[in-house]
């Protein structure tokens, strides 16, 4: 072989490239994309339920989203109460063998006049047996955020659950909350 049939061979069979003739047989979303024009669809919302799946996961974050202030709302949060005009949180720990009872009150009613406050504080076993109870007076002033803070003695056997019952205005109310536990 010669020199120059090499040169023609290679121009025979030689591979050109034409992104015009490439275009033309491209597909319109393609063609779009190449000439600059938006192909996708404008706007925060309509991409969120621009296909079936997208939609569905939009509208499964907005139920959630709201059962969750729903519940936040409409929920009473373990150990509050009220009573008599008084919006209270009632909350106990074990702690080295030892109960720590803490109860928060907060007036409402600005019409509400000073209250005395009689209560009673039952230490129950799992079972639901009284081991033993402890019984408190304290005066409630409705200007006053009342604050009362309680520690047991040594205790042989820890509580499970704590029985608050108030007195207060002729009326009694009853609060029921668990212990938390010592994670040691």
């Amino acid at each position: 072989m010669t020199e120059d049939s090499s040169k023609t061979n290679k121009e025979n069979y030689g591979f050109y490239y034409s992104r015009e003739k490439r275009l033309e047989k491209a597909p319109e979303n393609v063609r779009q994309l190449y000439s600059g024009e938006s192909a996708g669809k404008k706007g925060l919302l309509k991409v969120l339920v621009a296909t079936k799946s997208s939609r569905f996961l939009f509208f499964a974050i907005l139920i959630l989203c709201a059962s969750g202030l729903f519940l936040s709302v409409f929920s009473k949060s373990p150990g509050t109460f009220e009573m008599g005009g008084y919006k209270g949180k009632v909350s106990c720990f074990e702690f080295g063998n030892r109960v720590y009872l803490s109860v928060d009150l907060e007036c409402e009613n600005p019409d509400v006049k000073d209250e005395e406050l009689l209560f009673t504080v039952n230490y129950l076993s799992a079972s639901g047996e009284i081991l033993f109870s402890e019984d408190f007076e304290r005066f409630v002033y409705p200007d006053q955020a009342f604050e009362f803070k309680h520690r047991t003695g040594e205790l042989g056997v820890i509580p499970e659950k704590l029985v608050i019952v108030f007195f207060m205005g002729g009326k009694m109310y009853k609060i029921k909350t668990a212990i938390i536990k010592n994670p040691d």
